[in-house]
């Protein structure tokens, strides 16, 4: 590899080591870079600074190895002393070998099976969807300041609650990107903060960004579909259909258990993707080169809310001595249903491969002990769910020769096992880590409360998220 081509690679936030210095590219402009050390600046040409790098080097053609001590650092190996925190209501699922991500081409026609998963949805834990809001005035009676506070109804439509098809299809595709290596979606594209040098997106390995264009799929987009890089110009087919389709999960409303009236919840909090200590690899920074994202964001389950009672939620209820102390501007009341309520969903297919059929079914109904997460509040231990499927249709051969005989009967174990086969390793950690993140049996205990105390992050600078298999220093 020539200077000239590692040279014009350089993007902001890349070092270059010359005359003693080490720079980092704060901007480039076609042939002009703009470099930054410490407190100097300085503007130079693409030729000029190949010019002092040969000079530097005596060489014109250059090893991968020579580059790396003239352009770029070493990235900085993790500290085997450091301190972990684990007891933390969300991890990091690591992304997978990027030697091994597999991307084809789309074709919406290129599997033989179609036909319908009729599925129930049991919640294990308290769940909520947003449905209607309205705020009500609370007067604070130690100020005598009159503020609004929400209260929230779970989502209704026609008699009936609903968990949407979105929220279905959004769980379910993330669980079916970790098991085929395939890439990771809704990752910040813009910067967090105008100092940084990179955007998260930016911190995602090349291998695991969003898929582009159909000539060039992950698994799960082919499966999906995709909308592609919507910066490309017009005319380029960039977008593909999905061929997997769900209904929303509804129960009637006169079956549903739901709470009496509206419970105050603490505050829930919103992500913080600038904690780099948790949303980061060890040491990781939005201005450091080489920097990456920890992995895909999981919350674990709460032991003590599986099938819990009441008493299970007190660690998540405001406390107050009356409605007016729990009801705050903060905070939102909810009515959500009480655990062991069962929902009904479909999900339609068309043309799947068999082993993406597999990857659906695996997908759909893990396996014992494993549960889902839907809805609001799943840091504070909600939304805890098992799905079954109770019918396996396919469309019937003679499908269009009768009136009556549109779906045989198919066989789960068949496809399971091709998908089980391929892609449920237990050498891959990531695998490892997703079996782990999703079991009802952890050893975190979130009875107390799902998040430290104000002060502990203050007190802890120096603590890093644990891995999810990782035994905590």
């Amino acid at each position: 590899m020539t200077l000239e081509e590692k040279i014009a690679e350089l993007k902001v936030g890349d070092k270059i080591k010359f005359e003693g210095q080490e720079y980092i590219v704060i901007n480039r402009k076609r042939n002009k870079l703009d470099l930054k050390a410490g407190t100097l600046s300085r503007k130079i040409s693409v030729e000029e600074l190949i010019e002092k790098l040969k000079n530097l080097a005596k060489v014109e053609e250059v090893s991968q190895e020579e580059i790396a001590k003239i352009v770029g650092s070493e990235e900085e190996k993790e500290d085997p002393n450091r301190k972990t925190y684990k007891n933390y209501p969300y991890n990091f699922v690591f992304l997978g070998d990027k030697n091994k991500v597999e991307r084809k081409p789309y074709s919406d026609s290129i599997g033989n099976n179609s036909g319908k998963l009729i599925c129930s949805l049991v919640n294990k834990t308290p769940i909520f969807t947003n449905g209607k809001t309205k705020k009500i005035d609370v007067k604070d009676e130690r100020n005598g300041k009159t503020y609004k506070h929400s209260l929230e109804d779970f989502l209704e439509d026609n008699g009936k609650y609903l968990v949407t098809s979105s929220s279905l299809k959004g769980e379910i595709r993330n669980i079916i990107e970790i098991i085929t290596n395939s890439c990771i979606k809704n990752v910040e594209s813009e910067k967090l903060n105008r100092k940084d040098f990179y955007t998260p997106l930016e911190l995602v390995p090349e291998e695991f960004r969003p898929c582009k264009n159909i000539e060039n799929l992950c698994f799960a987009c082919r499966m999906f579909g995709s909308t592609g890089d919507q910066k490309s110009v017009e005319d380029e087919n960039i977008s593909c259909i999905g061929k997997v389709y769900f209904t929303d999960a509804t129960i009637d409303k006169k079956k549903a258990k739901i709470v009496a009236d509206y419970v105050p919840l603490k505050a829930l909090g919103t992500p913080h993707p600038t904690f780099t200590r948790f949303y980061l690899k060890d040491r990781g920074s939005y201005k450091k080169e080489g920097s990456t994202i920890r992995g895909r964001k999981f919350y674990w389950h709460h032991r003590d809310k599986i099938n819990g009672n009441e008493n299970s939620l007190n660690s998540i209820r405001m406390k107050g001595k009356n409605e007016s102390d729990k009801r705050k501007k903060f905070n939102a009341s909810l009515k959500f249903l009480k655990p062991d309520n069962k929902f009904e969903f479909e999900v339609s297919f068309k043309n799947l491969t068999d082993e993406e059929l597999g990857v659906l079914i695996y997908s759909l109904e893990l396996e014992d002990n494993l549960l889902h997460k839907f809805g609001k509040a799943k840091a504070f231990g909600f939304g805890s769910s098992k799905i079954t499927i109770e019918k396996f249709l396919l469309d019937s051969k003679d499908k269009y020769r009768s009136f009556t005989k549109t779906y045989d009967e198919g066989n789960k174990e068949k496809y399971l096992k091709i998908a089980k086969d391929k892609y449920l390793d237990e050498n891959r950690k990531e695998i490892r880590e997703l079996k782990a993140i999703l079991n009802i049996v952890n050893d975190l205990d979130f009875s107390n409360s799902p998040f430290p105390d104000i002060n502990w992050f203050s007190k802890n600078k120096d603590v890093y998220l644990a891995e999810i298999l990782e035994k905590v220093k």
